[in-house]
């Protein structure tokens, strides 16, 4: 539901304030500080409109490194384990998908003469490999 409209709207009045080290931040909630001073020049190029919130990680970079890397291996990990399961999967599919068409292909079931164990378990061995392709 919409906001009801005012009779009387006001008019929004706007104040402008500049940064500097006595102002930088008057009220501030207790978990947070305020800035160093030497993140000033970068805190002046920010709107006082908006807030920011900053973290000013002193870290060193080689920790920032292997920080980063776990991340990056096991995203390149499972990014070529899913490309190997792509391309090992991809012709039984394609060949499931032309046999389903009406095309002779190796997943073609030959049903005509065949007895019920046998029509049971080819539907046992595809259930079970669309099960193992699911769940993997």
């Amino acid at each position: 539901m919409p906001p009801k409209r005012r009779l009387n709207p006001k008019t929004p009045t706007t104040t402008t304030t500049t940064l500097t080290p006595n102002n930088i931040s008057p009220r501030i909630p207790p978990p947070f500080h305020p800035a160093p001073q030497t993140l000033l020049p970068f805190l002046t190029t920010l709107s006082p409109s908006h807030i920011y919130i900053t973290s000013h990680d002193t870290s060193p970079i080689p920790q920032k490194r292997r920080i980063y890397l776990i991340p990056l291996l096991l995203t390149l990990t499972l990014t070529l384990l899913l490309a190997y399961r792509l391309l090992h999967a991809l012709p039984t599919y394609t060949s499931i998908f032309l046999a389903a068409l009406g095309y002779e292909t190796r997943m073609s079931l030959q049903v005509k003469g065949a007895d019920a164990y046998t029509k049971l378990g080819i539907g046992g061995e595809g259930a079970l490999r669309f099960l193992g392709s699911f769940c993997s």
